[in-house]
Formats: structure tokens, C-alpha cells, sequence
């Protein structure tokens, strides 16, 4: 890097990265902790930074300045207790009965699946003879309201 201008910091689950404005290099996006690079000295208080550059993106003019990612509104523990609340009133994170809720249908106490096997033939047809129906009401609603 030649002519760096300006530096923004962020994580994304164990990683630190850093996006630099470098000038007429473009942007160029370093991978400053990761715990592939050193794994006996990632846990702790102040891990081994080994930066590396992972990515570079050309600019037409000079990369001057990089722009602040959003905070994210709200952080929870593993149990779904509030750590921290960034900039937003109200903001609350769910609680464990909120969160189940997103992925445990209600009525069968079943996690929501889905199946990579083709549908059989007999709902084809109905699925097929529900759409045809459908189809049918909507153009005899469209033309009667001409």
C-alpha cells in the first residue's frame, strides 16, 4: 500500500478486517485476525494481528475516504441476554420464546423443513387445478370490471 488515506475496522464473527481508502490503489480490504492464521494465540486478550490482504477493488479517481458501516441495533449472549443496545431507543432483542418462534412452527412443536425431493404427481395436479381455478376467477374479475 502507497498512499493510504483513511482506515475503517470491522468484524465479522472471529475475524477483524480492515477496509483502507489507499489512494489511486483503490480499496483494498485486509484480514487483520483470524483464528486459521494463529490458533494457539487467537483466544485471549490480544491476539497476534497477521494481516493479509484478501481483496482489492479499482476506483476511477483516488480512494480518499471510507464511509462508517451501521452499528448493529442490539448484541445477545448465547442465552439471548441484552449485552448492548447501539443508538436506538426502544430497541430490545428477542427473547428465547421470540427467537423459537422464527423457526418452530407453533401448532406441530416441529422445526420449519423443507424437502429436496420432487413433489408427487397427484399434488401437481391440485396445485395444478388450484392455479387453473385461481387464473380463471382473476380474468373473470378483470373482464367484468371493464
Amino acid at each position: 500500500m502507497h498512499e493510504v488515506n483513511d482506515v475503517k475496522i470491522g468484524m465479522v464473527a472471529g475475524s477483524a478486517f480492515a477496509f483502507v481508502a489507499d489512494g489511486y490503489n483503490g480499496v483494498r480490504v485486509l484480514q487483520i485476525i483470524s483464528p486459521w492464521d494463529d490458533p494457539a494465540h487467537f483466544s485471549g486478550f490480544s491476539p497476534r494481528p497477521t494481516p493479509k490482504l484478501i481483496a482489492t477493488a479499482r476506483t476511477r479517481g483516488a480512494a480518499l475516504a471510507m464511509s462508517k458501516g451501521i452499528d448493529r441495533d442490539r448484541a445477545v449472549d448465547e442465552s439471548g441476554n441484552q449485552l448492548a443496545v447501539f443508538g436506538r431507543r426502544g430497541a430490545r432483542p428477542l427473547n428465547a420464546a421470540e427467537t423459537r418462534a422464527l423457526y418452530v412452527h407453533s401448532g406441530s412443536n416441529e422445526p420449519y423443513k423443507v424437502s429436496d425431493d420432487a413433489p408427487n404427481s397427484a399434488s401437481d395436479k391440485a396445485t395444478g387445478s388450484s392455479l387453473h381455478a385461481w387464473l380463471s376467477r382473476f380474468f373473470r374479475w378483470n373482464l367484468a370490471g371493464k
